[in-house]
Parts: structure tokens; C-alpha cells; sequence
């Protein structure tokens, strides 16, 4: 039987010459540069100013999605999904969002993404049968695609820009979307960036980390500080905000270079990574960071406490550095010294090195040369199988394990229609994953504090991560 979702309002109408009144709201991003290109590696923070620029089909609410353009959804057969579009929804430049753009949209991100490509493995192709309506035809039933279609991941964009974009990347520092805002200003050199609203909502400022330090007296006259910006607030000053505390899950792992002849023994990378002492780590992070008892982030779907301890018994030294590198953008530099301590205690000299390129990180690891990587990461759609998706996806994988048995196990996880069996067939992989000795869970943080000026209303923060949040519904 056809499955229906209907949208519970129509989309606003969107003016574009309205502006609204009230002061701007200032808030640091903790990145030194953002990019606005969706067919790049997005970190949170450059997804918190592309959330009010884009709109999508779907967006997450908690752990589902729910329609955002999109108004009716029907799965007319387990391998073809019909969407139907809200009628007014509008690009910031008046013209109305169509088919056409979803699907110039999905082709753009199929062919130029290089990692989180899962949607796309599962996509045969997307069709409009009319201005309105776009069917997505897929290569087998999986269950969970309208919950991975609400990730972050998917902002939708006119056609001609899109084309346009392809031959001038630099059209991407003011993108053509469908959202609350439109980008003002971009003051490269003083490190703003300024966003007008289209119809409703108040000014947004952004200041990128370069232009400011943690000197608490400067923190002050921010209106929205998210970690660890919050936290550095000075006593006087702290009264004058009050504390959200958003469920936001996120893990640090080890991996080993198994392209390396040093990591091709199971027994090596294992004697490494269980003599790594993690709880100076979490020590360094400070309230709320813990040992990680999970492959998977506390609150994530497969989550269970079942990660293997074993004895803290060191490898033979290497003869020479172990080679450390960090996923810039994912590894605060701050934090990076607490990394290396803990590597360096087990295999002595460490020389450490940064990855760089975030749109194909786990090649440009393997072929560094570097021993082992530390990454962050995160899921906005709350479920474990991002965290496996790595391991399928070589530019992505900063392991080099090549096991096309891990690969279809990973990938079967999604046939399963019962969120129960999946968490444990994720848990099942992981289990593998463990015993090969292939990563080691370094830190995890659940929670994140955002400190909020108390005039500020703030209308459903708190219900998801901040890089989801819509600042125009602050007041």
C-alpha cells in the first residue's frame, strides 16, 4: 500500500525585498574558514550558516525527518519514492523551486561529492514528471532513506546557477537558495560574515575564529555562544546569558595506515592501539567528555557499552616517529597535544601533520604516509550507520582496510525494516571492526552547552544540533 506523509503547513511566502527590523545577532563560529560549496566536506560550523541560506526536501526533527519543501510523500512501490513540492516555496532571488532544480541538484551532488555518497549508491536516477513533482527511483528498498534524505546534506538549488557555479566556484561565497537569509556581506579580511534576512528574522553576523580570541571581557558582546566559547565566559558576565544544552553526539577515533607495512599485522595495530591510555584525553575536554564504552556515541542507534577492554601492554618501538596526522577541521588545534601525549606514551617520538583536504581526507591520509589519523565524528540523523558508511567509502576510510565481506555486511544493514535488528547488525559490524584492531575510540562528548543572551527568545533550540537550528525564529 502507497505510504503518504503530508506537511503540516504550507511553506511561507517569501518576498524578496522584505527586510526586517532589529539589531544583528553576533555569533562566533569556531573555524578559521567556512565553505558554502554543498558538494564539498561541510564542518558544523560552515553547515550553521548554510542551514539559513538552503532549504531541502526534508530536514531532521530529533531522530526523524520531516518534509521542509516537500509536501506530499509517497512510496508508490519499495524502489520508487513521488515527492510533490510545497506550492510558494521560493528561491531568495523570487523564482519558484521546481523539479527540474531538485534534480540538477541531486546530479550535482552525485557526481562532485566524494564522501557521504550512501544516498547516492542507493539512487538510480531522479526524475521531474512535472514542475512539481520529483521521483526518486531506487536500486533496492531501503528503509531508512527518507531518514538519511533529512541530513545536512541535501540544499536545494536553481539549475542555471548550478551551471553557472561549475564554472565560477567562486558563485558559491553567495549561493542561490531557497532559505531564511541571503548571504549580505563576506568580509574575507575582517572575517564576517553578514546575513540578510528574506523575510522574517532578525540581521545574523558570523565571526570566523581568526578575528577574535577567547579573552572573556571580548566574548561578552556575542549573543549566541556555542562551545567552547561559553564555557570561557567570564563569572560577571555569565548572568547575563542562560545555558542549552543540546544532544549532540560526537566521537574521536584512531585509525591505522594498514597500506603500511608497519600495520598490515593484525597483531601490530592491536598491541598500539590497546596500550593507548585515553583518559588524559577526555581529561583535557573537560564536563561531559568520557572514555567511549561504544564504537558509537552514546545516543546513537547501535549504541551499546560493549567496546573491549584490554590490558594497557605497549608495542615495540618503531625505530623511528610514529607519523600522526589530524583532520584540520575536525580536530581543534587546542586539542591536538592531548592526542599525541597519549600515541606518543606507546610508541615514542611522535611527528604530527595536518590533512587538509576535508573533501577526500581518507585517501590523502593513506597516501601520506602518515601512521595513523585522528578524526571527529558526528550524525545528525542519529544513526550508527554514517559511522560504518566511512569504511565503504575510499575517500573516506582512514583505514585502507580493503574487505569486501565488511563492505556487504555494512551495506545490508540497510535492508533491515526493523530499527532493532539494525542497531544490532550495526553492533555486529562494529564488533569486527573492534577485533581487527582497525580504530580506537578516543573520546566522546554527547552533550554540548550554548549560551544564549537572556532577551534572546529562542523558539526550538535545544531540539536538535545547532548547525540545524533556524535563526530566524530568534527574537
Amino acid at each position: 500500500m502507497a505510504k503518504v506523509l503530508k506537511s503540516a503547513a504550507l511553506a511561507l511566502l517569501l518576498s524578496p525585498g522584505a527586510r526586517a527590523a532589529g539589531a544583528p545577532i553576533n555569533i562566533p563560529l569556531a573555524a578559521t574558514q567556512i565553505t558554502l560549496d554543498p558538494t564539498a566536506v561541510q564542518d558544523t560550523q560552515s553547515l550553521t550558516v548554510a542551514r539559513q541560506l538552503h532549504c531541502q526536501l526534508l530536514r531532521m526533527s530529533g531522530r526523524d525527518s520531516t518534509p521542509e519543501a516537500a509536501d506530499e510523500i509517497r512510496f508508490v512501490s519499495p524502489t520508487l519514492l513521488q515527492m510533490t513540492l510545497k506550492p510558494g516555496v521560493k528561491f531568495t532571488d523570487g523564482r519558484p523551486v521546481t523539479a527540474d532544480d531538485v534534480v540538477a541538484t541531486f546530479e550535482l551532488l552525485k557526481s562532485s561529492r566524494l564522501v557521504l555518497r550512501y544516498v547516492f549508491a542507493w539512487i538510480d536516477r531522479v526524475e521531474a514528471v512535472d514542475s512539481r513533482t520529483v521521483v526518486f527511483h531506487l536500486h533496492a528498498s531501503v528503509p531508512s532513506f527518507l531518514k538519511f534524505l533529512g541530513a545536512p546534506n541535501y540544499a536545494l538549488m536553481p539549475r542555471d546557477f548550478i551551471e553557472k557555479a561549475k564554472a565560477n566556484p567562486e558563485l558559491w561565497n553567495n549561493p542561490v537558495g531557497c532559505g531564511k537569509y541571503r548571504v549580505g556581506k563576506w568580509d574575507r579580511a575582517g572575517g564576517l560574515i553578514e546575513l540578510d534576512p528574506v523575510a522574517d528574522g532578525r540581521p545574523l553576523v558570523f565571526h570566523l575564529a581568526a578575528t577574535f580570541s577567547l579573552d572573556p571581557a571580548k566574548l561578552a558582546s556575542f549573543d549566541v555562544l556555542d562551545a567552547p566559547y561559553g564555557e570561557a565566559l567570564r563569572t560577571e558576565d555569565a548572568g547575563k546569558y542562560r545555558e542549552v544544552v543540546i544532544f549532540d553526539p560526537k566521537q574521536y577515533y584512531l585509525g591505522l595506515n594498514t597500506k603500511l607495512p608497519a600495520w598490515h599485522k593484525k597483531e601490530n595495530r592491536c598491541r598500539v592501539l590497546n596500550a593507548i591510555d585515553r583518559s588524559a584525553i577526555v581529561a583535557g575536554y573537560g564536563s561531559g567528555a568520557e572514555v567511549p564504552k561504544s564504537f558509537f556515541p552514546r545516543g546513537i542507534l547501535g549504541y551499546a557499552p560493549d567496546w573491549p577492554e584490554r590490558a594497557l601492554t605497549g608495542p615495540a618501538p618503531l625505530g623511528r616517529p610514529f607519523r600522526l596526522a589530524f583532520l584540520e577541521l575536525s580536530v581543534p588545534k587546542e586539542k591536538r597535544g592531548l592526542y599525541e601525549k597519549a600515541v606518543s606514551a606507546v610508541v615514542g617520538p611522535v611527528k604530527t601533520s595536518l590533512i587538509h583536504d576535508v573533501s577526500r581526507y581518507g585517501l590523502e591520509f593513506l597516501s601520506s604516509g602518515a601512521d595513523g589519523a585522528v578524526i571527529g565524528l558526528r550524525a545528525n540523523d542519529l544513526d550508527g550507520y554514517e559511522f560504518l558508511a566511512t569504511f565503504c567509502e575510499p575517500y573516506a576510510d582512514i583505514t585502507g582496510y580493503q574487505s569486501a565481506a565488511l563492505k556487504k555486511r555494512i551495506n545490508a544493514t540497510q535492508q533491515l525494516n526493523d530499527p532493532t535488528q539494525r542497531a544490532q547488525s550495526y553492533r555486529s559490524v562494529a564488533a569486527t571492526i573492534a577485533d581487527e584492531c582497525l580504530v580506537l575510540p578516543l573520546m566522546t562528548k554527547t552533550t554540548r552547552a550554548v549560551m544564549i543572551r537572556k532577551e534572546l527568545a529562542t523558539p526550538g533550540l535545544g531540539e536538535g544540533p545547532l548547525n540545524e537550528y533556524d535563526f530566524s525564529l530568534v527574537r
